[in-house]
Formats: C-alpha cells, structure tokens, sequence
C-alpha cells in the first residue's frame, strides 16, 4: 500500500492508502487501457485489497509486523556479516597477492641460479677443451 510509517502506520493511515491504491489501480477506472493492461490492473487491485485485509485484521497485523521485523533484523545481521566477509575477502586478496609476489620473486632467483649454472659449465667446458688443446 506504499505507506509512509511502516511497520508504525495507524489504522487511519492504512485505509487511506489503501483507498488512494484503490481508486488508482480499479479495473473500471482504466477505460482507455488495453486488455492487458485491464488484466494487469486487476491483479494489482486485487494484491491492494488482499494487503488491506491483512492490515485491517488485527491478528494478520500482528503477524505480518512480526515478520517485516524478523525480515529487518536478519537483513541488518547479514550487513554486518556482509562487512566481515568483505574484510576476509580483502585480507585473503591481500595473502594471494603477497604469494604470488613471493612466488614470482623464487621463480626470478631460480631463473638467475640456472643461467648462472649453464654460464658456470659453459665456462668449464672451455677451460677442459683449452686443457686438451
């Protein structure tokens, strides 16, 4: 019924909300409207008055408030986890970057060891061949 209050809106409130719906979305208000346009405004008429007998009913009130809070309080502690895993994601992003440095920097000092063994060898091969000749 797109109420300003919520959860907090007075019965008064509600029934002018819903009488402003109402009128907005009545299939005999939608003259010039084609037909599924018609079809699509009497859905949206009946979803109004099925809201309107659920908030005018004091029982389905009470249990429909229950749920928007228990639907608030869990979307405000998936927030919060939302930040913790959001800070986990960060420092895990953080941990594979520093590896893969670690990794590149190991990769560039075997590189260098290996060149410097075949320079080493080829060096060897030469003083053995300058020793035969």
């Amino acid at each position: 019924l797109q109420l300003q209050n919520g959860i907090e809106s007075s019965e008064a409130d509600i029934r002018s909300a819903y009488r402003k719906r109402a009128l907005a979305c009545h299939p005999d208000k939608q003259k010039s409207a084609s037909a599924s346009q018609k079809k699509a405004a009497e859905l949206e008429f009946d979803r109004v008055k099925k809201a309107y007998e659920i908030l005018s009913d004091p029982e389905a009130r009470k249990a429909f408030d229950d749920l928007q809070r228990v639907k608030a309080a869990r979307k405000e502690r998936d927030g919060a986890q939302d930040a913790k895993r959001r800070r986990m994601r960060e420092e895990l992003d953080r941990r594979e970057r520093q590896a893969a440095q670690e990794n590149n920097e190991f990769e560039i000092a075997k590189n260098r060891l290996q060149a410097e063994l075949e320079r080493l060898r080829k060096e060897n091969a030469q003083r053995r061949q300058q020793e035969r000749d």
